[in-house]
């Protein structure tokens, strides 16, 4: 937030805008610039109830709302694979996602966030959203203790993109992954595919596998968004050479 509110006092040019819908714009000032979708948003069950946690949500999360009234519409709704955004969002189904609950026994579940949501002030609006769909599943959503001995059901993080889908698939919480029937050699044959085609082949099979058995949600994906003053050369042709790092790139130059 502070670094929002120096550039717009005019003591800084540039800075990643955490909350751009918190942001007010005066007379065209600040201008803010989006790169598309570099983070996705991840909530990673854990425990003896991990899997029916992470099923339920995979079910309970409505993503165009959480979409639109975490981010204002700055991103895209992901499918819980790493790598892409959704071709075709997945349907919510909270009848559903209440049945698995009810067949764990789970009605309730601490959520633990990364240090980049704890300081966000987008993030109250991000547990409301997630609260209410999760009600509608059957279940009591509270904040963990950061110091307690007992770690969280669920972690949430936003977590960067890697250049290449395998790259980024490689980062996907291990803990994550322990139910993708073998995630690793699956992993190193996309990438000793012998053709392009046979390397999308691999590599949208493990995602299918990821997306269906994996314990980490990933329900959207959030573009990156960069205030900054209006006198920076925002051209396509300027994002496209500073790629994702096009902050820290302008604030070094």
């Amino acid at each position: 937030r502070d670094l929002a509110d120096a550039v717009q006092t005019g003591l800084a040019d540039v800075a990643e805008l955490c909350d751009p819908a918190g942001t007010r714009i005066r007379h065209g000032r600040p201008a803010i610039t989006t790169v598309a979708h570099p983070f996705a948003l991840q909530i990673t069950a854990q425990g003896a109830h991990a899997q029916a946690l992470a099923q339920s949500l995979k079910l309970g999360i409505d993503r165009a709302a959480l979409l639109n009234d975490w981010l204002g519409g700055k991103g895209a709704v992901a499918a819980d694979y790493p790598p892409r955004a959704a071709q075709v969002a997945p349907s919510t189904d909270h009848v559903q996602a209440r049945a698995i609950l009810r067949r764990a026994n789970v009605d309730q579940a601490t959520l633990g966030l990364s240090d980049g949501l704890v300081h966000c002030p987008a993030t109250a609006r991000l547990l409301r959203v997630l609260s209410r769909d999760a009600r509608a599943a059957g279940l009591s959503l509270a904040l963990a203790d950061r110091d307690g001995a007992r770690p969280a059901d669920l972690e949430i993080s936003l977590q960067p993109l890697r250049m290449t889908p395998e790259a980024t698939l490689a980062d996907h919480p291990p803990g994550g992954l322990e139910n993708v029937p073998h995630f690793d050699d699956r992993l190193a044959a996309t990438r000793a595919a012998a053709s392009t085609a046979e390397r999308w082949t691999l590599l949208h099979a493990l995602e299918q596998d990821v997306a269906r058995h994996s314990t980490t949600v990933i329900p959207v994906v959030r573009d990156m968004a960069v205030i900054h003053t209006p006198r920076l050369d925002l051209s396509p042709e300027s994002r496209a050479r500073t790629g994702p790092h096009i902050a820290e790139r302008w604030a070094f130059t």
